[in-house]
């Protein structure tokens, strides 16, 4: 599988614009991407996005990913399971608290003819319809 890298800093080790380091020492490997269009280029060029959350009211990182046509791994038993059904919508749904399975998804995820990104389109179609502001408000 071909992996897309975004390197945050340009050739004089600064963030571009968008992007401010997340943590007091600057380090480079956390960052904080504030531009939403730089947000939705990240989405939309990763394979996957790994939610390992346990506990989180509604997800918005999982929907923004969905939305870019990026499928998720998560754990089941969560409130993801309101967007995504394991290998039916959205991606794959790892046993709670089970990091191996987390891996597993990964796996599967990556393995082409489980055709993830379709996985990812039905759960975007599903989000536009069921939980927009229309319906919200």
């Amino acid at each position: 599988m071909e992996q897309n890298l975004i390197n945050v800093e340009n050739s004089c080790g600064v963030a571009p614009e968008g992007i401010s380091y997340f943590d007091p020492g600057n380090d480079p490997n956390f960052v904080f991407v504030n531009d939403p269009n730089f947000q939705r280029k990240i989405y939309s060029i990763s394979d996957i996005f790994v939610a390992s959350s346990l506990q989180e009211g509604f997800p918005k990182t999982v929907a923004e990913s969905l939305l870019c046509k990026t499928p998720v791994v998560y754990f089941k038993n969560t409130s993801i399971e309101d967007i995504c059904e394991s290998k039916i919508v959205g991606g794959y749904g790892a046993k709670y608290c089970d990091s191996k399975d987390l891996a597993n998804g990964i796996n599967w995820l990556s393995d082409q003819k489980n055709n993830a990104k379709d996985l990812a389109e039905k759960a975007s179609v599903k989000i536009l319809k069921s939980f927009n502001s229309e319906i919200l408000i």
